[in-house]
């Protein structure tokens, strides 16, 4: 799961979530894809916490994270081009 931690205040995340959109279709069947309004305080509050006992803070908006089998795995902070987003999920994936 391909999570995109944003807050709705942030411009640089509305323009990742335009390449995200984009992207989507070209790694269906690999990744699913979801966001998570960390400015959102009552619904991510366990996100958060289980954030906090792995180690993974988040440093900047946007941020993606890999989650595979309930466990994060890779976390890239800041905004991505639609180059980067793919070089990053290639590496990532399995």
């Amino acid at each position: 799961v391909l999570v995109d931690a944003f807050a709705p205040f942030c411009g640089p995340c509305k323009l990742l979530d335009k390449v995200l959109k984009k992207a989507q279709p070209n790694y269906l069947g690999r990744v699913d894809f979801c966001r998570w309004n960390v400015s959102d305080k009552e619904s991510t509050s366990e996100l958060k916490a289980m954030f906090i006992e792995k180690g993974y803070t988040l440093t900047k908006l946007p941020s993606l994270i890999v989650f595979r089998e309930g466990e994060p795995v890779a976390v890239r902070p800041g905004f991505a081009n639609e180059f980067q987003l793919d070089d990053w999920l290639e590496r990532t994936l399995p």
